[in-house]
């Protein structure tokens, strides 16, 4: 597996009904980069290399719902390594699974495809 089979990939805020999640521990990276006085509710967090993020900074829907409303802007930021390993191990992870649940998904074809055979051969 190379680089370009990770990078670059999103966390995503997302409405859960009663508050926005975010990955948190961007958080403190991203207030110490955002302009003072910069209106902000909710980032995703693009992941585009162990050094190399970029937030999209997103402005709220409503103002008495709430949600998350229209993309505002975009950082590019450089980071410590350390700050990314935890989200590029999930992505692994993430890869890995997808990867065995397609070799499951195959070998079961195989496998019905040779029961189909053997009952359409001997009846």
């Amino acid at each position: 597996m190379s680089q370009s089979d990770i990078f670059p990939f999103t966390i995503h805020c997302y409405d859960n009904g009663h508050y926005i999640e975010m990955d948190n521990r961007y958080r403190e990276t991203w207030l110490s980069i955002k302009p003072k006085d910069y209106t902000w509710y909710c980032y995703d967090v693009t992941i585009k290399s162990r050094t190399e993020i970029t937030f999209t900074i997103y402005g709220m829907r409503d103002t008495c719902y709430g949600g998350i409303g229209e993309k505002q802007d975009q950082f590019e930021v450089t980071v410590d390594k350390e700050l990314t390993d935890k989200s590029i191990e999930k992505e692994c992870k993430r890869i890995a699974r997808e990867i065995r649940q397609k070799q499951i998904d195959d070998e079961e074809t195989v496998r019905i495809n040779e029961i189909k055979w053997t009952l359409y051969n001997t009846c």
